[in-house]
């Protein structure tokens, strides 16, 4: 699979796949499916099928609060970074900088709804 290079600063750097993974899909998946009731659910994937327009699609999905999808999008889409594995104690000590600057590139790489700020 093809990858990325996203300078993070100070000389850190991440590799992440160019492509959402069909494995990160399916757990951001997952995380919207529980923050929200079966029957929502069912309804936001039907409202979401009949639109066309990407970034109307993006603004719908924004608007469901869904705890967790930044940190699952890194653990699944970074192949490596050069300040040690790809793991979510990394991530919980990785300066906040850096972090909103690895944020704002995978958000524009592909993400299907913006990714939260701060971890």
């Amino acid at each position: 699979m093809e990858t990325v290079k996203i300078d993070m600063g100070d000389g850190d750097f991440a590799i992440v796949f160019k492509e959402m993974k069909h494995k990160t899909s399916n757990a951001l998946q997952n995380l919207l499916r529980n923050a929200m009731s079966p029957a929502d659910f069912i309804k936001l994937q039907a409202e979401l099928q009949k639109e066309s327009d990407v970034e109307k699609r993006k603004a719908r999905l924004s608007q469901i609060p869904v705890e967790g999808d930044d940190v699952v999008t890194i653990l699944n889409q970074v192949e490596s970074w050069s300040f040690g594995e790809v793991t979510q104690t990394v991530i919980d000590n990785m300066p906040e900088a850096k972090y909103h600057i690895l944020l704002a590139e995978v958000n524009k790489l592909y993400s299907q709804r913006p990714l939260a700020t701060s971890k």
